[in-house]
């Protein structure tokens, strides 16, 4: 019969929130789960949007084109993968809107999808060309 006393010791961490398990076996389960979660959590799409390439310049190409990215990769993976579905070439950068002016970003790898725009539910990503 399963007594108290066999029970396993738990120790909550109060700054970290999380609940760990004394027992070596029991504490790997507890932390295998919590890794768990947070991945199904960070791929449960919360990064995941629409996003809309336009670009602006280009008479011959004007419609612009939806595409499922992920905000917190940044250009280069982005430009990677546009250039991948022939999205964009290496003829266009990243743009960002300052004061109502489009400004070419330089190191596409210093900067995340997320840091182009974030006000509205779809995201523009605007190439110009060079």
């Amino acid at each position: 019969m399963y007594q108290q006393k066999d029970r396993p010791k738990i120790a909550v961490n109060k700054n970290k929130n999380l609940i760990n398990n004394i027992d070596p076996e029991t504490n790997f389960i507890i932390s295998k789960m919590n890794s768990d979660l947070k991945n199904i959590f960070s791929i449960n799409n919360i990064d995941i949007v629409d996003v809309i390439v336009k670009t602006i310049g280009d008479p011959t190409d004007p419609t612009p084109k939806l595409i499922r990215l992920n905000l917190s990769d940044n250009l280069l993976s982005i430009r990677k993968k546009l250039e991948k579905d022939c999205i964009i070439n290496d003829t266009l950068s990243f743009s960002k809107k300052f004061n109502n002016e489009f400004t070419e970003i330089i190191h596409e790898d210093e900067f995340r999808l997320y840091d182009i725009n974030t006000k509205y539910r779809i995201r523009y990503i605007v190439g110009v060309i060079r």
